[in-house]
Order: structure tokens, then C-alpha cells, then sequence
């Protein structure tokens, strides 16, 4: 996965520099450093991890759905 995320960096950098890149060098880079910690860890945290994980994903629903809403008058 690192691999493949610096292939695609060094592709992005020294190429045309589409900004659409970007997303899967980020996602690559994140998958990889999650399993590289999560190998670091120990068995006890290890199994932590989905759960922060499933919280910073509510966190962000949730502050997301309430800038679409701010805008909006309800009746």
C-alpha cells in the first residue's frame, strides 16, 4: 500500500499535478499507517481502534449534517 501511494505521489509531483490524485494518495497513505500502528500496538488497544474510529466518523456526520441544516428554517 506505501508502495503504491509513493508511486502515486511521485506521479502526481513530477506529472501534471491533477489535484483528483490526491484522494487516493491520502486514502492509501491512511490505510497503511492504521495497520502499521495497529501492528504496533498492543492486543488490548489493538482492538480499540474501530471503535475511535466509529466515533470520529459519527463526529463528523454529525457536524456535517448540522452546517447543511444551520442554513435551513424549519416550520
Amino acid at each position: 500500500m506505501v508502495a503504491a501511494a509513493i508511486g502515486l505521489f511521485q506521479y502526481y509531483w513530477f506529472g501534471s499535478r491533477e489535484k483528483v490524485l490526491l484522494i487516493p494518495i491520502t486514502v492509501l497513505s491512511a490505510v497503511a499507517l492504521f495497520f502499521f500502528l495497529d501492528g504496533l500496538l498492543p492486543l488490548q488497544l489493538a482492538s480499540f481502534w474501530p471503535l475511535v474510529l466509529l466515533a470520529a466518523g459519527f463526529i463528523l456526520l454529525y457536524f456535517s449534517r448540522r452546517k447543511e441544516h444551520a442554513g435551513k428554517k424549519t416550520l
